[in-house]
């Protein structure tokens, strides 16, 4: 077993490194500042350490120097210098600090909730704290609007994204059920098939109800000793989209309510690969895989080059009217659909959306 020495003064980020590395099965020590690593350095013999630059007292080129005094043991150096002002970012909590501001105001309250930040509840601040209650407040402008965040919820949403690295945030109230229902519905329309474990959270079933999608269960192992049900093995979400490659969805529970997760990394990987409408070229095929049953063939005509970037398709020759031409009829291939706009578009092409029958009144 390959014993590691992890150092930073960032605890949860040792903690998520450590993890990771033990699921690979190695034995992992932790250290905190520059002191506490040399210490461990001298003590254990590692196979390789992992530095971060930016320690408190001893920095890590220090502590990287000492080292080599006495060991040729490999060493990663970690650094975030090039992320201060994003960190900087990140340490401002926008919407909490616009109530901080309205608190300073001393705004009083017409509107709900009646209990009007505590005055007219005094049980109520007693039981919650006058904090709590003096920060229970109505939506208005200075606090944006949940429903279309243009200011403060919007910032708290960017910097929320730029921490998980994501394209998108979106804050939700009221529980997941909402979150997992606009997941579902944002993803699936009527007859589109979603890979799912059989476990799911009945929030799901009712998404499924109100968009006509249809689900593909994944059966999850059951510990015998514990009586409950486990997360959904790797294997069976493989097996689950080789039958049905024209799924076009995977929901994972993770954590299931009993705390077991799954393979999230792995899952994902393989149904980004393999999930959903994508393009690649082999020779001067151009294949599409478009949710039907085999995929699309297409083959370059005559002066036509298409080339797939990521899930764009470019085509090029010298006469515009082919170029117009072989562009269309690979949109006719899978023409985007009225309500939910997916399917094969131009480039800033717009689509005119449909609202469906449960969007209507």
């Amino acid at each position: 077993m390959r014993k590691v020495l992890v150092v930073d003064d960032e605890k949860l980020i040792v903690k998520g490194i450590k993890f990771s590395l033990e699921q690979d099965e190695m034995q992992v020590d932790c250290a905190y500042d520059g002191e506490e690593a040399l210490e461990k350095a001298k003590e254990n013999q590692y196979d390789i350490i992992l530095l971060d630059v930016m320690l408190p007292g001893l920095t890590g080129f220090e502590v990287c120097q000492a080292i080599r005094e006495f060991s040729s043991v490999p060493i990663i150096m970690l650094t975030a210098k090039g992320e201060d002002m994003d960190k900087k970012k990140q340490m401002h909590a926008p919407v909490y600090e616009a109530l901080e501001k309205l608190k300073k105001r001393r705004v009083v309250p017409f509107d709900v909730p009646g209990h009007k930040r505590g005055r007219g509840n005094p049980e109520l601040v007693e039981l919650l704290g006058e904090k709590c209650v003096s920060l229970d407040v109505n939506s208005m402008k200075p606090l944006d609007n949940l429903c279309h965040p243009v200011s403060v919820i919007k910032e708290a949403e960017e910097l929320a994204a730029e921490a998980f690295r994501a394209d998108h945030a979106f804050f939700m109230v009221g529980g997941t059920t909402s979150s997992v229902q606009g997941m579902v519905l944002s993803c699936c329309k009527a007859g589109d098939k979603i890979i799912l474990p059989r476990n799911v959270h009945k929030s799901v079933i009712n998404a499924l109800v109100l968009c006509g999608a249809i689900p593909v269960y994944v059966n999850p192992e059951v510990n015998a000793q514990l009586g409950i049900s486990l997360g959904m093995e790797v294997s069976q979400v493989e097996k689950a989209m080789d039958e049905n490659p024209d799924a076009v969805a995977v929901l994972v529970n993770n954590p299931t309510y009993y705390g077991i997760c799954s393979d999230l990394r792995t899952i994902v990987k393989k149904a980004h690969a393999r999930v959903g409408y994508k393009a690649a070229k082999q020779g001067k095929k151009l294949v599409l895989s478009l949710g039907y049953s085999h995929p699309v063939e297409m083959e370059d005509p005559d002066g036509i080059e298409t080339k797939v970037d990521g899930n764009k398709i470019i085509v090029s020759g010298i006469s515009k009217e082919k170029v117009g031409q072989f562009a269309a009829e690979i949109r006719d291939k899978r023409r985007p659909e009225p309500y939910k706009g997916k399917g094969i578009k131009y480039v800033d092409e717009v689509i005119r959306r449909k609202v469906g029958k449960t969007g209507k009144k």
